[in-house]
């Protein structure tokens, strides 16, 4: 279940917050709404979107993860996108990246990888986060390579925008 309540900032008791609405995944064991990464307004509503995944849900052909937006407003889904490959975890690190499409609406970083590993690659996806549509693939040197934890950091390269930072474990 993912709980949305809203909270004053400044609010010292916890009384001040306020359910605004609950969303339920479809799945026991799916982990529904971890991660959690708060998107600019993509519905239009004036308010912040949201975006989780549910990383083990069971997909039309296997346990391939999925990645959903809702509004941040009412929790009404926007778009989702299911894991290519059976077994990836599909979704299990997401992070806000710069916009990669030119939109005006910073886009995702959304983790694919394979359980157990070998011999599939793992990969990273860069996602349109008003649509969902894939801009492009970061593929992993070698199956033995797992990638965890993108994270936006500041420019590094001198590029002009945020780079994207990603842990990388390995398995010998």
């Amino acid at each position: 279940v993912l709980t949305v309540a809203a909270c004053a900032a400044l609010a010292p008791l916890v009384s001040a917050q306020s359910l605004l609405f609950e969303v339920v995944g479809t799945q026991t064991g799916a982990e529904f709404g971890l991660p959690l990464v708060s998107i600019d307004d993509i519905d239009g509503d004036g308010v912040r979107d949201l975006v989780t995944s549910a990383p083990f849900v069971n997909a039309p052909t296997g346990e391939q993860g999925e990645v959903f937006a809702l509004s941040g407003g009412t929790g009404a889904l926007l778009w989702s996108r299911i894991g290519d490959m059976d077994f990836d975890g599909y979704g299990s690190d997401i992070a806000l990246v710069d916009d990669a499409d030119q939109d005006g609406i910073d886009d995702l970083a959304v983790v694919d990888n394979a359980f157990p590993l070998p011999p599939t690659l793992s990969t990273i996806e860069i996602l349109s986060a008003a649509t969902g549509a894939v801009l492009s693939t970061i593929v992993a040197p070698s199956v033995t390579n797992q990638f965890v934890a993108p994270v936006a950091v500041p420019d590094a390269d001198g590029g002009g925008r945020r780079d994207l930072l990603v842990g990388v474990l390995r398995q010998e």
